[in-house]
Protein backbone atom coordinates (compact mmCIF):
# COMPACT_ATOMS: atom_id res chain seq x y z
CA UNK A 1 0.00 0.00 0.00
CA UNK A 2 1.10 3.77 -0.73
CA UNK A 3 1.25 6.09 2.35
CA UNK A 4 -1.99 7.66 1.87
CA UNK A 5 -3.53 4.39 1.26
CA UNK A 6 -2.16 3.11 4.49
CA UNK A 7 -3.35 6.43 6.20
CA UNK A 8 -6.98 5.99 4.82
CA UNK A 9 -7.15 2.18 5.74
CA UNK A 10 -5.57 3.60 9.70
CA UNK A 11 -8.84 5.64 9.76
CA UNK A 12 -11.07 2.59 9.49
CA UNK A 13 -9.49 1.46 12.87
CA UNK A 14 -9.18 4.70 15.05
CA UNK A 15 -7.84 4.43 18.66
CA UNK A 16 -9.78 2.60 21.28
CA UNK A 17 -11.95 1.02 18.60
CA UNK A 18 -14.16 -1.94 19.86
CA UNK A 19 -14.97 -4.41 16.98
CA UNK A 20 -17.57 -5.77 19.07
CA UNK A 21 -19.97 -2.80 19.29
CA UNK A 22 -22.27 -1.70 15.94
CA UNK A 23 -20.05 -0.32 13.78
CA UNK A 24 -21.02 -0.11 10.22
CA UNK A 25 -19.70 -2.18 7.31
CA UNK A 26 -15.93 -2.13 7.14
CA UNK A 27 -14.98 -1.39 3.55
CA UNK A 28 -11.32 -1.84 2.40
CA UNK A 29 -11.99 -2.36 -1.27
CA UNK A 30 -10.05 -1.68 -4.56
CA UNK A 31 -6.68 -1.61 -3.00
CA UNK A 32 -3.03 -2.90 -2.94
CA UNK A 33 -1.79 -4.60 -0.39
CA UNK A 34 2.35 -5.05 -1.53
CA UNK A 35 4.01 -6.76 1.76
CA UNK A 36 2.85 -9.54 3.67
CA UNK A 37 -0.60 -9.19 5.52
CA UNK A 38 -1.83 -10.73 8.77
CA UNK A 39 -4.62 -10.45 10.58
CA UNK A 40 -4.18 -13.81 12.78
CA UNK A 41 -6.82 -14.13 15.70
CA UNK A 42 -8.73 -10.89 14.44
CA UNK A 43 -12.27 -10.73 15.57
CA UNK A 44 -14.45 -8.84 12.82
CA UNK A 45 -17.73 -8.22 14.73
CA UNK A 46 -19.38 -6.77 11.70
CA UNK A 47 -19.47 -7.02 7.52
CA UNK A 48 -16.45 -6.41 6.34
CA UNK A 49 -15.15 -6.25 2.56
CA UNK A 50 -11.85 -7.02 0.66
CA UNK A 51 -13.14 -7.07 -2.74
CA UNK A 52 -11.12 -6.19 -5.90
CA UNK A 53 -7.48 -6.07 -3.84
CA UNK A 54 -4.59 -7.17 -4.69
CA UNK A 55 -2.42 -9.41 -2.24
CA UNK A 56 1.08 -8.84 -3.29
CA UNK A 57 2.96 -10.77 -0.19
CA UNK A 58 1.21 -14.41 1.88
CA UNK A 59 -1.84 -13.53 3.43
CA UNK A 60 -2.73 -14.78 6.89
CA UNK A 61 -6.37 -15.01 8.68
CA UNK A 62 -5.42 -18.20 10.61
CA UNK A 63 -7.73 -18.27 13.78
CA UNK A 64 -9.65 -15.34 13.14
CA UNK A 65 -13.27 -15.26 13.56
CA UNK A 66 -15.83 -13.29 10.99
CA UNK A 67 -19.22 -12.82 12.93
CA UNK A 68 -20.89 -11.31 10.07
CA UNK A 69 -20.53 -11.59 6.14
CA UNK A 70 -16.62 -11.43 4.63
CA UNK A 71 -16.53 -10.50 1.20
CA UNK A 72 -12.97 -10.79 -0.95
CA UNK A 73 -15.27 -10.99 -4.39
CA UNK A 74 -12.76 -10.40 -7.31
CA UNK A 75 -9.29 -10.02 -5.58
CA UNK A 76 -6.23 -11.70 -6.27
CA UNK A 77 -3.60 -13.47 -4.19
CA UNK A 78 -0.55 -13.69 -5.34
CA UNK A 79 1.27 -15.97 -3.02
CA UNK A 80 -0.13 -18.36 -0.16
CA UNK A 81 -3.30 -17.47 1.09
CA UNK A 82 -4.14 -18.99 4.99
CA UNK A 83 -7.75 -19.25 6.29
CA UNK A 84 -6.90 -22.01 8.63
CA UNK A 85 -9.12 -22.43 11.67
CA UNK A 86 -11.13 -19.42 10.59
CA UNK A 87 -14.58 -19.22 12.28
CA UNK A 88 -17.19 -17.77 9.54
CA UNK A 89 -20.39 -17.46 11.30
CA UNK A 90 -22.03 -16.21 8.28
CA UNK A 91 -21.23 -16.72 4.35
CA UNK A 92 -18.16 -15.58 3.20
CA UNK A 93 -17.57 -14.49 -0.99
CA UNK A 94 -14.95 -15.56 -2.74
CA UNK A 95 -16.25 -14.95 -6.17
CA UNK A 96 -14.09 -14.35 -9.56
CA UNK A 97 -10.90 -14.85 -6.73
CA UNK A 98 -7.59 -15.93 -8.00
CA UNK A 99 -5.34 -17.68 -5.95
CA UNK A 100 -1.73 -18.42 -7.15
CA UNK A 101 -0.42 -19.75 -4.64
CA UNK A 102 -1.79 -22.23 -2.20
CA UNK A 103 -4.66 -21.32 0.09
CA UNK A 104 -5.79 -23.34 3.27
CA UNK A 105 -9.42 -23.17 5.15
CA UNK A 106 -7.67 -26.14 7.38
CA UNK A 107 -9.53 -26.95 10.54
CA UNK A 108 -8.56 -29.06 13.47
CA UNK A 109 -12.15 -29.23 14.67
CA UNK A 110 -14.76 -30.42 12.44
CA UNK A 111 -16.84 -27.21 11.40
CA UNK A 112 -20.24 -28.31 10.57
CA UNK A 113 -21.19 -24.75 9.07
CA UNK A 114 -19.05 -23.67 6.65
CA UNK A 115 -20.49 -21.88 4.03
CA UNK A 116 -18.68 -20.17 1.35
CA UNK A 117 -19.18 -19.59 -2.43
CA UNK A 118 -16.19 -20.40 -4.79
CA UNK A 119 -17.92 -19.41 -8.18
CA UNK A 120 -15.77 -18.81 -11.35
CA UNK A 121 -12.77 -18.71 -8.95
CA UNK A 122 -9.45 -19.24 -10.77
CA UNK A 123 -6.63 -21.82 -9.09
CA UNK A 124 -3.33 -21.14 -10.70
CA UNK A 125 -0.94 -23.83 -9.01
CA UNK A 126 -2.83 -25.67 -6.16
CA UNK A 127 -6.28 -26.99 -4.94
CA UNK A 128 -7.72 -25.35 -1.37
CA UNK A 129 -7.54 -27.27 1.37
CA UNK A 130 -10.97 -28.16 3.13
CA UNK A 131 -9.68 -30.92 5.75
CA UNK A 132 -12.39 -31.00 8.88
CA UNK A 133 -14.48 -28.63 6.82
CA UNK A 134 -18.27 -29.63 6.67
CA UNK A 135 -19.38 -27.92 3.53
CA UNK A 136 -23.17 -26.20 3.66
CA UNK A 137 -25.18 -27.20 0.81
CA UNK A 138 -24.97 -22.68 0.09
CA UNK A 139 -21.29 -23.65 -0.93
CA UNK A 140 -21.17 -22.93 -4.75
CA UNK A 141 -18.19 -24.14 -6.77
CA UNK A 142 -19.81 -23.64 -10.13
CA UNK A 143 -17.06 -22.31 -12.79
CA UNK A 144 -14.03 -23.02 -10.93
CA UNK A 145 -10.95 -23.16 -13.12
CA UNK A 146 -8.57 -26.03 -11.36
CA UNK A 147 -4.86 -26.15 -11.46
CA UNK A 148 -3.08 -28.05 -14.25
CA UNK A 149 -2.54 -31.91 -12.97
CA UNK A 150 1.23 -32.49 -12.08
CA UNK A 151 2.73 -34.60 -14.13
CA UNK A 152 5.43 -37.25 -13.08
CA UNK A 153 8.00 -36.07 -15.32
CA UNK A 154 7.34 -32.81 -13.04
CA UNK A 155 8.45 -34.59 -10.14
CA UNK A 156 11.32 -36.84 -11.37
CA UNK A 157 12.50 -33.09 -12.85
CA UNK A 158 12.41 -31.46 -9.06
CA UNK A 159 14.21 -34.44 -7.38
CA UNK A 160 16.30 -34.31 -10.48
CA UNK A 161 16.98 -30.53 -9.46
CA UNK A 162 17.29 -30.79 -5.47
CA UNK A 163 20.06 -33.73 -5.99
CA UNK A 164 22.02 -31.15 -8.56
CA UNK A 165 21.57 -28.50 -5.27
CA UNK A 166 22.59 -30.78 -3.06
CA UNK A 167 25.45 -31.53 -4.71
CA UNK A 168 26.67 -27.85 -5.65
CA UNK A 169 26.34 -27.33 -1.72
CA UNK A 170 28.47 -29.75 -1.06
CA UNK A 171 30.81 -28.66 -3.77
CA UNK A 172 30.45 -25.33 -2.10
CA UNK A 173 31.30 -26.08 1.66
CA UNK A 174 34.06 -28.49 0.80
CA UNK A 175 35.68 -25.66 -1.48
CA UNK A 176 35.38 -23.07 1.20
CA UNK A 177 36.64 -25.44 4.38
CA UNK A 178 39.67 -26.27 1.97
CA UNK A 179 39.75 -22.56 0.99
CA UNK A 180 40.74 -23.92 -2.26
CA UNK A 181 37.85 -20.94 -3.86
CA UNK A 182 37.29 -17.54 -2.30
CA UNK A 183 33.82 -16.74 -1.21
CA UNK A 184 33.52 -15.09 -4.92
CA UNK A 185 34.16 -18.11 -6.68
CA UNK A 186 31.50 -19.51 -4.73
CA UNK A 187 28.71 -17.13 -4.67
CA UNK A 188 27.56 -17.50 -8.45
CA UNK A 189 26.88 -21.19 -8.24
CA UNK A 190 24.89 -20.78 -4.66
CA UNK A 191 23.12 -17.88 -6.80
CA UNK A 192 21.95 -20.96 -9.72
CA UNK A 193 21.28 -23.37 -6.64
CA UNK A 194 18.57 -20.84 -5.31
CA UNK A 195 17.21 -19.81 -8.45
CA UNK A 196 16.57 -23.54 -9.21
CA UNK A 197 15.08 -24.08 -6.30
CA UNK A 198 12.89 -21.02 -5.83
CA UNK A 199 10.82 -21.92 -9.28
CA UNK A 200 10.52 -25.47 -7.67
CA UNK A 201 8.87 -23.70 -4.60
CA UNK A 202 6.29 -21.88 -7.28
CA UNK A 203 4.87 -24.82 -9.08
CA UNK A 204 5.15 -27.21 -5.70
CA UNK A 205 3.83 -24.72 -2.81
CA UNK A 206 3.99 -25.95 0.80
CA UNK A 207 4.29 -29.72 -0.60
CA UNK A 208 7.95 -29.43 -0.52
CA UNK A 209 7.78 -26.73 2.22
CA UNK A 210 10.92 -28.19 3.61
CA UNK A 211 12.38 -26.27 0.74
CA UNK A 212 11.81 -22.62 2.09
CA UNK A 213 14.28 -23.85 4.97
CA UNK A 214 16.64 -24.71 2.36
CA UNK A 215 16.17 -21.21 0.25
CA UNK A 216 16.20 -19.32 3.63
CA UNK A 217 19.61 -20.83 4.59
CA UNK A 218 21.49 -20.24 1.34
CA UNK A 219 19.65 -16.47 0.89
CA UNK A 220 21.66 -16.41 5.10
CA UNK A 221 24.50 -17.59 3.59
CA UNK A 222 25.31 -15.24 0.91
CA UNK A 223 24.25 -12.21 3.12
CA UNK A 224 26.44 -13.65 5.98
CA UNK A 225 30.36 -13.08 7.47
CA UNK A 226 32.31 -15.43 5.97
CA UNK A 227 32.72 -17.15 9.52
CA UNK A 228 29.62 -18.20 9.60
CA UNK A 229 28.55 -19.03 5.46
CA UNK A 230 29.56 -22.83 6.70
CA UNK A 231 27.57 -23.28 9.07
CA UNK A 232 24.10 -21.98 6.87
CA UNK A 233 25.41 -24.24 4.06
CA UNK A 234 25.56 -27.44 6.09
CA UNK A 235 21.88 -26.65 7.27
CA UNK A 236 20.76 -26.14 4.01
CA UNK A 237 23.06 -29.57 3.16
CA UNK A 238 20.86 -31.58 5.82
CA UNK A 239 17.38 -30.23 4.57
CA UNK A 240 18.27 -31.45 1.07
CA UNK A 241 19.03 -34.51 2.32
CA UNK A 242 16.42 -34.93 3.89
CA UNK A 243 14.15 -34.28 1.32
CA UNK A 244 15.40 -36.49 -0.80
CA UNK A 245 14.70 -39.61 2.06
CA UNK A 246 11.08 -38.42 2.21
CA UNK A 247 10.34 -37.32 -0.88
CA UNK A 248 7.04 -35.97 -0.63
CA UNK A 249 5.23 -35.91 -3.99
CA UNK A 250 2.85 -32.75 -5.19
CA UNK A 251 0.69 -35.21 -6.68
CA UNK A 252 -0.49 -36.98 -3.26
CA UNK A 253 -1.27 -33.50 -2.30
CA UNK A 254 -3.46 -32.88 -5.18
CA UNK A 255 -5.00 -36.30 -4.50
CA UNK A 256 -5.69 -35.32 -0.86
CA UNK A 257 -7.28 -32.47 -1.73
CA UNK A 258 -9.70 -33.73 -4.47
CA UNK A 259 -10.74 -36.76 -2.34
CA UNK A 260 -11.99 -34.44 0.43
CA UNK A 261 -13.57 -32.16 -1.76
CA UNK A 262 -15.03 -35.45 -3.33
CA UNK A 263 -16.84 -36.10 -0.33
CA UNK A 264 -18.19 -32.84 0.49
CA UNK A 265 -19.64 -32.51 -2.99
CA UNK A 266 -21.90 -35.98 -2.26
CA UNK A 267 -22.50 -34.80 0.66
CA UNK A 268 -24.13 -31.82 -0.41
CA UNK A 269 -25.67 -33.11 -3.09
CA UNK A 270 -23.61 -31.19 -5.85
CA UNK A 271 -22.79 -34.07 -8.53
CA UNK A 272 -20.78 -32.12 -11.20
CA UNK A 273 -18.39 -31.15 -8.38
CA UNK A 274 -18.12 -34.89 -7.84
CA UNK A 275 -17.50 -36.30 -11.54
CA UNK A 276 -14.75 -33.74 -11.67
CA UNK A 277 -13.52 -34.39 -8.40
CA UNK A 278 -13.22 -37.98 -9.68
CA UNK A 279 -11.91 -37.61 -12.86
CA UNK A 280 -9.23 -35.16 -11.08
CA UNK A 281 -7.91 -37.91 -8.28
CA UNK A 282 -7.89 -40.62 -10.98
CA UNK A 283 -5.81 -38.71 -13.68
CA UNK A 284 -3.45 -37.75 -10.74
CA UNK A 285 -3.50 -41.32 -9.61
CA UNK A 286 -2.41 -42.19 -13.48
CA UNK A 287 0.39 -39.81 -13.33
CA UNK A 288 1.52 -41.60 -9.73
CA UNK A 289 1.71 -45.40 -10.99
CA UNK A 290 4.83 -46.39 -11.84
CA UNK A 291 5.74 -47.24 -15.41
CA UNK A 292 4.10 -50.67 -15.96
CA UNK A 293 0.85 -52.33 -17.84
CA UNK A 294 -1.15 -50.95 -14.97
CA UNK A 295 -0.02 -47.20 -15.76
CA UNK A 296 -0.88 -47.75 -19.20
CA UNK A 297 -4.36 -48.99 -18.73
CA UNK A 298 -4.50 -45.92 -16.61
CA UNK A 299 -3.92 -43.70 -19.92
CA UNK A 300 -5.62 -45.54 -22.19
CA UNK A 301 -8.56 -44.87 -19.76
CA UNK A 302 -7.88 -41.17 -19.30
CA UNK A 303 -7.29 -40.77 -22.97
CA UNK A 304 -10.42 -42.31 -24.32
CA UNK A 305 -13.25 -41.61 -21.54
CA UNK A 306 -11.60 -38.82 -19.54
CA UNK A 307 -11.86 -41.52 -16.50
CA UNK A 308 -15.02 -42.28 -16.82
CA UNK A 309 -16.89 -38.64 -17.19
CA UNK A 310 -16.94 -38.58 -20.75
CA UNK A 311 -19.87 -39.77 -23.03
CA UNK A 312 -19.46 -38.26 -26.74
CA UNK A 313 -15.45 -39.66 -26.68
CA UNK A 314 -16.18 -43.37 -26.47
CA UNK A 315 -19.51 -42.78 -28.60
CA UNK A 316 -17.42 -40.94 -30.88
CA UNK A 317 -14.37 -43.86 -31.11
CA UNK A 318 -17.43 -46.25 -31.66
CA UNK A 319 -18.64 -44.29 -34.50
CA UNK A 320 -15.11 -43.72 -35.95
CA UNK A 321 -14.81 -48.05 -35.64
CA UNK A 322 -17.68 -48.33 -37.33
CA UNK A 323 -17.41 -45.49 -40.04
CA UNK A 324 -13.94 -47.06 -41.01
CA UNK A 325 -15.50 -50.68 -41.23
CA UNK A 326 -18.39 -49.67 -42.50
CA UNK A 327 -16.13 -48.20 -45.45
CA UNK A 328 -13.84 -51.29 -46.12
CA UNK A 329 -16.74 -53.57 -46.38
CA UNK A 330 -18.74 -51.17 -48.68
CA UNK A 331 -15.91 -51.00 -50.91
CA UNK A 332 -15.98 -54.55 -51.81
CA UNK A 333 -19.27 -54.44 -52.06
CA UNK A 334 -19.25 -52.39 -54.96
CA UNK A 335 -17.94 -55.02 -56.76
CA UNK A 336 -20.58 -58.05 -55.31
CA UNK A 337 -24.14 -57.57 -57.09
CA UNK A 338 -25.44 -59.71 -54.25
CA UNK A 339 -24.14 -57.13 -51.64
CA UNK A 340 -26.16 -54.16 -51.13
CA UNK A 341 -25.64 -51.14 -48.68
CA UNK A 342 -28.52 -52.37 -46.81
CA UNK A 343 -26.61 -55.83 -46.33
CA UNK A 344 -23.21 -54.00 -45.35
CA UNK A 345 -24.72 -52.44 -42.62
CA UNK A 346 -26.85 -54.83 -41.29
CA UNK A 347 -23.71 -57.08 -40.90
CA UNK A 348 -21.48 -54.03 -39.50
CA UNK A 349 -23.92 -52.69 -37.09
CA UNK A 350 -25.05 -56.30 -35.87
CA UNK A 351 -21.22 -56.62 -35.14
CA UNK A 352 -20.56 -54.52 -33.12
CA UNK A 353 -23.85 -54.07 -31.60
CA UNK A 354 -24.50 -57.38 -29.59
CA UNK A 355 -27.95 -57.17 -28.93
CA UNK A 356 -28.85 -56.21 -32.71
CA UNK A 357 -28.81 -59.08 -35.44
CA UNK A 358 -27.01 -58.02 -38.04
CA UNK A 359 -28.38 -61.02 -40.34
CA UNK A 360 -31.60 -61.16 -39.25
CA UNK A 361 -32.72 -59.57 -42.67
CA UNK A 362 -30.07 -60.78 -45.08
CA UNK A 363 -30.72 -63.41 -47.63
CA UNK A 364 -29.20 -66.79 -48.08
CA UNK A 365 -27.23 -65.78 -51.16
CA UNK A 366 -26.25 -62.54 -49.45
CA UNK A 367 -24.68 -64.14 -46.72
CA UNK A 368 -22.70 -66.84 -48.58
CA UNK A 369 -21.38 -63.61 -50.31
CA UNK A 370 -20.28 -62.33 -47.46
CA UNK A 371 -18.66 -65.58 -45.73
CA UNK A 372 -16.38 -65.23 -48.86
CA UNK A 373 -14.77 -61.76 -48.47
CA UNK A 374 -11.76 -61.40 -47.97
CA UNK A 375 -9.57 -62.14 -44.71
CA UNK A 376 -9.01 -58.76 -43.83
CA UNK A 377 -12.57 -57.07 -43.67
CA UNK A 378 -13.50 -59.94 -41.41
CA UNK A 379 -10.30 -59.26 -39.45
CA UNK A 380 -11.48 -55.73 -39.05
CA UNK A 381 -15.33 -57.23 -38.22
CA UNK A 382 -13.68 -58.94 -35.26
CA UNK A 383 -11.56 -56.03 -33.86
CA UNK A 384 -14.96 -54.26 -33.98
CA UNK A 385 -17.03 -56.92 -32.42
CA UNK A 386 -13.98 -57.04 -29.59
CA UNK A 387 -13.82 -53.19 -29.41
CA UNK A 388 -17.26 -51.90 -29.07
CA UNK A 389 -18.70 -53.69 -26.21
CA UNK A 390 -15.94 -51.85 -23.64
CA UNK A 391 -16.62 -48.75 -25.34
CA UNK A 392 -20.51 -48.94 -25.29
CA UNK A 393 -19.61 -49.90 -21.22
CA UNK A 394 -17.48 -47.23 -20.95
CA UNK A 395 -20.84 -44.59 -21.87
CA UNK A 396 -22.80 -46.75 -19.78
CA UNK A 397 -20.14 -46.05 -16.50
CA UNK A 398 -20.15 -41.95 -17.39
CA UNK A 399 -24.23 -42.05 -17.75
CA UNK A 400 -24.30 -43.32 -14.71
CA UNK A 401 -21.81 -41.12 -13.31
CA UNK A 402 -23.27 -38.11 -15.18
CA UNK A 403 -26.79 -38.96 -13.43
CA UNK A 404 -26.22 -40.66 -10.07
CA UNK A 405 -27.96 -44.00 -11.56
CA UNK A 406 -27.45 -47.32 -9.00
CA UNK A 407 -26.85 -50.23 -10.28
Amino acid sequence: MSGDELEHAKNLFPNGIDLRKGLPEITIDNHIFSNELSFNYAFFANKISFENCRFEGSVEFRSASFKREATFSDSIFFENANFGYVQFHAVAEFKRVTFCGEVTFYCQQTDDNFAATFSNVILKTMPPVFHGRNCHPVCDFHGVTWPEIPKQDDAIQTHNTIETALKNLKISSESLGEKSKTWEDVAELLRQTLKSLEEILIICGSALQPLEKVVKAIKDALKAPDKVVLGHLEDASKCLEDILKNPLSVLFYHINCYEYIRTQAENIGQLELRKEMIRRELACRAELAEPSFERLLRKAYGWICDHGTSIGRPAFALLCIWGFTFAAWRGWAAQEAAVTTWDVLYHTGGRMLPFVGGHAYVEEHTLKALRAAPHVLHFLSAMAAILSPFLLFLMALALRLKFRMSV
